[in-house]
């Protein structure tokens, strides 16, 4: 996915951005520091954030590569809690939405940014 956006991205760069900072003598690299990775910020930021959610909910990868019971996960650490015979669903439930609290936070606090990374590589026009 993040290919597929950081594509799109790019193609929506104008080409006369990179030819005037030739014309000014940058280099190959002078242009892409000093000229497309300002103009990429929003994008990288929205992958950043978008992949750090994925990370945050991920459920299987850690639970193969910790199987240690001493370090584990929130998700992972709820998942022992309910066992096959749930009986508290009100706690296991607390339990999830302490665990949402901080991507909802982040979301919140970065949306705006979210957006702008996202709407950035649509097809304009």
């Amino acid at each position: 996915m993040s290919c597929l956006i950081f594509q799109k991205f790019f193609r929506t760069i104008p080409v006369a951005l990179e030819e005037s900072a030739r014309l000014d003598g940058c280099s190959d690299l002078r242009v892409f520091f000093k000229i497309i990775l300002p103009i990429c910020k929003p994008v990288m930021f929205t992958m950043a954030l978008i992949t750090s959610i994925g990370q945050w909910n991920d459920f299987y990868m850690p639970m193969v590569i910790l199987g240690n019971k001493n370090v584990t996960t929130l998700t992972l650490a709820i998942y022992r809690c309910i066992g096959q015979f749930m009986r508290y669903m009100s706690e296991s439930m607390a339990a999830v939405m302490i665990t949402l609290v901080p991507i909802i936070v982040v979301y919140f606090l970065f949306s705006s940014q979210i957006v702008e990374g996202l709407t950035g590589g649509a097809v304009k026009g």
